[in-house]
């Protein structure tokens, strides 16, 4: 299947300096379409949120590009885990590195998106989320925050956490303890799935069932400007709803339908980290 992508970044209303960061990677392979999807929020003074998210982003580019053969030969979703958390360990170490360096508290959240051979595979730590919808929504990631651990431990119900003071405290994050405990989940991809990366300043103001609503207008005629329009649309939504934090998203679907010639002439141009490369 054809991979489709539109993605969006944006500062919001009030900051001044963007923290979030993403990356997109598709690769063409006699397999298909392989891709890598990275949504990360950098949090810390000054522009250190920002340089966080970007070493989240640049270890898992180089991750891709060095080891791509060799993410396609493997059909074992525990050797797929065993590669993305050590570049997520590895970028750990960078980051606390990092902080020492310029003495401040700095951390990201990174969500992290491999599709291969019709499978999904993630890797996640923080509060950013990735979506799958089919017929319906559903958050594929575990928030790392007080609030959803008071959910999951039937402290607070869904509605009380919404609206909860303490809602953006995060129990883990990227580059703040020498140990992190990554969530990790894989599954089937079907022809009508799509995925959405995102963060906690897209979904304050959007909620499940209006994205997921939003999504199945666009599903039948699926393709990167399309895509691109429904992402620009929303974040438009958001910034027009008050959101004071940075807005990021990144939508995946695919097109099962594309001929070989439209696929030639195809091409990705946007976002802050997307390339795709023909192997």
């Amino acid at each position: 299947m054809e991979m489709v992508v539109g993605a969006v970044s944006d500062k919001g209303n009030v900051k001044e300096t963007n923290q979030d960061n993403f990356l997109i990677k598709i690769c063409e392979d006699k397999t298909g379409d392989v891709g890598l999807f990275v949504m990360c929020d950098g949090m810390g003074g000054l522009s250190h949120g920002e340089v966080a998210s970007s070493i989240g982003v640049k270890y898992f580019k180089d991750w891709f590009d060095s080891k791509y053969e060799t993410i396609i030969g493997i059909d074992n979703e525990s050797e797929i885990f065993s590669l993305m958390c050590g570049v997520m360990e590895c970028i750990n170490k960078k980051i606390i590195n990092y902080g020492e360096q310029v003495q401040a508290k700095v951390g990201t959240t990174i969500s992290s998106l491999l599709i291969c051979k019709n499978k999904y595979y993630i890797v996640h730590v923080g509060d950013s989320r990735v979506y799958k919808i089919d017929k319906k929504i559903k958050q594929l990631t575990e928030d790392h925050t007080f609030v959803a651990m008071s959910v999951r431990n039937k402290t607070m119900t869904r509605e009380e956490a919404k609206n909860n003071p303490r809602k953006n405290v995060l129990t883990q994050c990227i580059g703040v303890k020498e140990n992190i405990d990554i969530y990790k989940t894989f599954g089937k991809i079907y022809k009508n799935d799509i995925f959405v990366l995102c963060c906690d300043g897209f979904y304050n103001k959007f909620e499940e069932d209006e994205l997921c609503d939003e999504i199945k207008k666009v599903r039948s005629v699926m393709d990167n400007d399309i895509l691109q329009e429904s992402a620009e649309k929303f974040v438009r939504k958001v910034k027009e709803r008050g959101e004071r934090d940075n807005i990021s998203l990144i939508i995946v679907g695919f097109d099962p339908y594309e001929d070989l010639i439209s696929r030639i002439k195809k091409h990705i141009g946007v976002g802050n980290n997307m390339e795709k490369r023909r192997f």
